[in-house]
């Protein structure tokens, strides 16, 4: 996922969003099989829209460099949050092996301790931060 935050976009001449420089390029050849597709797919995918249509027809337009950055950065956050809630459910089937269980683990911060029944990977980062 941090590979994706290196990757930048810009306009060519001919008017084509893509990797903004090497740099950019290199890191989308990292990410692709971490993410388990190949470089042209991830590519497209953060540099195109594709809508499906009630008629199974399906329309791919291309989208600007600031548009691409907020796809990119909509996939991170995508990531990040399915890995955190991942993580919560290893960590609780841990805790809990065998059902309820009087452990528990919390976050103190400068708030104080704090316990919720259902918590977000940005809640995590707050607190951490």
């Amino acid at each position: 996922v941090l590979w994706l935050g290196n990757v930048a976009f810009a306009a060519s001449g001919s008017g084509e969003v893509g990797p903004r420089d090497a740099a950019a390029r290199e890191a989308l050849e990292h990410a692709a099989p971490l993410l388990g597709v190949d470089v042209a797919t991830l590519t497209k995918s953060l540099t195109h829209r594709t809508i499906s249509t009630g008629l199974g027809e399906r329309i791919t337009s291309p989208l600007a460099a600031e548009e691409c950055a907020a796809t990119r950065d909509a996939l991170a956050r995508a990531l990040y949050a399915r890995g955190f809630d991942h993580l919560v459910l290893l960590l609780n089937q841990c805790i809990a092996p065998g059902g309820p269980s009087s452990a528990s683990i919390g976050i103190l911060d400068i708030y104080g301790f704090e316990v919720f029944e259902s918590n977000s990977f940005e809640q995590l980062c707050i607190n951490f931060a």
